[in-house]
C-alpha cells in the first residue's frame, strides 16, 4: 500500500461484507485503473476487488446509470455480479479467478475473436435501453474545451480534423445501441473454456455501435484488413460505408481518449499522439 491510498479502515465500515474485518487481516494490492483506485483484497477464502472512485472522475460518470446498466449486463451474463455497490461508485466484486486480460494477439486467434464479437453482438442487439446517451460529436468538443491551454493548443489540430471528418458521416451515424464505451483490453477477461467477462461499465450508455468497435480496434491496433474482418464478424452484410464510418470513429475515439488522459492522468501523451498520427481513413 502507498501513502496516497485511502483510509481502508473507514471504507471497511461502509461495506457490509467488510465491516467486521480489519484491513490488516487482508493482503491488499493495488491493481491497474485510470478512472478509479482499484485494490485486490485477499484473506483465507476471500478474494475480492475493491473499487474506490477518484473524486475528479466522478464528475464525468452518472453512477445511477452505471448501476442500472451493469445489472442488465449481469443478466446477459456479460459481467460478473457485484457483492455490494454504493451510489457513489464504491464497490466490492468477487475476483474472476482463472481469468486473464484479453491480449492483442488474441484478436489473431479465430475462436477468441469470434467469442468476443458474439458478446458484443449480444449486447448491441439487446432490446432494453441502457440509461444514458452519448454523442461523440458533442462529447469530444466538450472534453477539449476543459483542457489546459497548453494541451488545447497541442491537440487542437487533431480535434478539428476529427470533427471535420465526422461531419461527413454524421447523418449516417443514426443508430443507438446498448454500449460499454470503454472496451480496452483491461476490461475484457478471458476465462476457462474461453468464457469472457466484460468489466468496468462506468461509461456504458446508449451509443453508436461504432463506438465499441472502434475502441476495440484502437486497443488492439488493428490494420484496415483486420478491421474489415472484424466488421464481417459483427454483421455479414457490412458495406464500404460502414468501414468508412468505423475508420473515422477510430480516429475520433483516439482523440477523445487523449483528451480524457490529459484531463485525468499524468500519463505521457506522446505515444498516443503518435498512434493517432498513424491512423489512415
Amino acid at each position: 500500500m502507498k501513502t496516497n491510498d485511502p483510509d481502508f479502515a473507514e471504507i471497511f465500515q461502509l461495506i457490509p461484507q467488510l465491516k467486521f474485518f480489519h484491513p490488516q487481516d487482508f493482503r491488499i494490492d493495488r491493481i491497474s485503473g485510470f478512472t478509479n483506485n482499484n485494490y485486490r483484497l485477499r484473506y483465507q477464502q476471500y478474494d475480492w476487488i475493491l473499487r474506490v472512485p477518484k473524486p475528479e472522475t466522478n464528475e464525468c460518470i452518472n453512477r445511477d446509470n452505471e448501476s442500472f446498466n451493469i445489472q442488465l449486463a449481469i443478466e446477459l451474463e456479460l459481467a460478473p455480479e457485484s457483492l455490494w455497490r454504493s451510489p457513489t461508485g464504491l464497490s466490492l466484486t468477487p475476483t474472476c479467478r482463472q481469468t486473464r486480460n484479453f491480449q492483442v494477439q488474441d484478436m489473431l486467434e479465430p475462436q477468441l475473436r469470434q467469442s468476443l464479437m458474439l458478446n458484443i453482438c449480444r449486447l448491441h442487439s439487446n432490446a432494453i435501453d441502457f440509461h444514458g446517451r452519448v454523442d461523440i460529436g458533442k462529447l469530444l468538443p466538450g472534453y477539449f474545451q476543459r483542457l489546459p491551454d497548453g494541451c488545447k493548443q497541442k491537440l487542437k489540430p487533431f480535434v478539428q480534423k476529427a470533427l471535420t471528418r465526422y461531419s461527413l458521416i454524421e447523418r449516417h451515424d443514426n443508430k443507438l445501441v446498448p454500449s460499454h464505451n470503454d472496451l480496452v483490453l483491461q476490461n475484457i477477461l478471458v476465462g476457462n473454456s474461453q468464457k469472457m467477462w466484460i468489466i468496468d461499465w462506468e461509461y456504458s450508455a446508449m451509443a453508436s455501435p461504432y463506438w465499441d468497435l472502434a475502441t476495440l480496434c484502437n486497443a488492439t491496433k488493428l490494420n484496415q484488413q483486420q478491421i474489415q474482418q472484424l466488421l464481417a464478424l459483427y454483421r455479414e452484410d457490412c458495406d464500404g460505408l460502414e468501414l468508412d464510418i468505423l475508420l473515422i470513429y477510430r480516429f475520433l475515439l483516439q482523440a477523445l481518449s487523449i483528451c480524457w488522459m490529459a484531463l485525468f492522468t499524468e500519463q505521457d501523451l506522446q505515444p498516443e499522439l503518435d498512434y493517432l498520427n498513424s491512423l489512415e481513413f
